[in-house]
């Protein structure tokens, strides 16, 4: 059997019971943060969406799970943004040696492509979502 169980910040969880003996309540209270579940209901496989990239972005919509659609957006900007960090950290070294070697078109193309990779998460974060698909099809770099 198995059970969606909605917390207090509007995610949701899914607990696994393998005998139908087992009471869920007791199982609920086994969790750290029993306190954070709101409800639970009993939910069939099929309502559990295929595809976990964005798990924590799972919420609830009747009996199924759907997606938070700004949470999704929010975690692709997050590795977005990690992805990135690294290739910026590089290119501000390779300026310093620029600026040291009074390299100035090897400035200038860095600081081109150090804006280009400020820039990048402006589509995502101004795009209108209307699926997960929506979020998932966004490049990471």
């Amino acid at each position: 059997m198995i059970y969606l169980l909605e917390m207090t910040d509007g995610s949701v969880r899914i607990m696994r019971i393998i005998s139908e003996k087992t009471n869920i309540l007791a199982e609920i209270n086994k969790l750290g943060d029993k306190d954070q579940v709101v409800t639970y209901e009993k939910i069939e496989e099929a309502d559990i969406p295929e595809d976990r990239e964005f798990r924590d972005s799972w919420k609830r919509n009747g009996d199924k799970i759907d997606f938070n659609l700004d949470k999704a957006r929010n975690i692709k900007l997050a590795r977005i943004r990690a992805a990135r960090e690294p290739l910026l950290n590089k290119l501000d070294k390779d300026f310093i040696m620029a600026l040291e070697a009074g390299d100035e078109a090897k400035k200038d193309r860095i600081v081109r492509e150090k804006t280009r990779l400020r820039d990048i998460t402006e589509p995502l974060k101004n795009k209108i979502l209307n699926s997960i698909d929506d979020v998932k099809n966004e490049s990471i770099l």
